[in-house]
């Protein structure tokens, strides 16, 4: 069974300008996630973004880079849009059954914890515990390639490493976590 990742990288974000490319200890924001996607067990891993800047990083970095139309660029713009946009321009052949959609916006999230949701083997979203209720991080969605965005069981990832990047107090607050806990630069 093969699974791919995707990372939707687009550019235009209202609330933190450019936060895909903004450096978070010297790297881009969005190659956080594309060297957890490489260092993992996925077959293949595809970046989907309307920024040039993307692009020439992916090409960089030796992931498959999947141009996005503006119009699935806004704010309103779903990932069920861009995962259905992606789809016909990877090549995923006839043993993809599975794709994982990696958020740029969570740099937290490693390897390993991309590794644990394969060993899952259901599909899975990522979530965190927050007193008694468990909140979706948008750090992992591992879902099968012909049910897009439905999920069998949860994937609990720590609450302090659940960092959604969408402001600069988030941004600041996963860059003091990664200083404060030997994250590699």
């Amino acid at each position: 069974m093969r699974t791919v990742g995707l990372i939707p990288a687009r550019c235009g974000s209202v609330r933190l300008p450019n936060k895909n490319t903004k450096l978070l200890l010297g790297k881009p924001l969005v190659q956080w996630t594309i060297e957890a996607a490489r260092k993992s067990w996925l077959d293949d891993v595809y970046v989907s973004s309307n920024a040039i800047e993307v692009r020439e990083l992916a090409s960089l970095l030796g992931v498959n880079f999947i141009h996005r139309p503006d119009e699935l660029c806004g704010e309103m713009s779903t990932s069920l849009e861009v995962i259905e946009h992606a789809i016909p321009r990877m090549s995923l052949g006839n043993h993809t059954d599975r794709i994982m959609l990696l958020q740029p916006t969570s740099p937290l999230r490693t390897a390993s914890h991309i590794d644990d949701v394969l060993d899952i083997g259901r599909t899975s979203i990522s979530v965190y515990q927050h007193g008694d209720y468990y909140l979706r991080n948008g750090a992992i969605y591992l879902m099968n390639r012909d049910a897009l965005m439905e999920f069998e069981t949860c994937y609990v990832m720590p609450e302090d490493i659940s960092v959604d990047i969408d402001t600069l107090v988030d941004f600041q607050r996963a860059e003091k976590w990664m200083t404060e806990h030997g994250y590699p630069v």
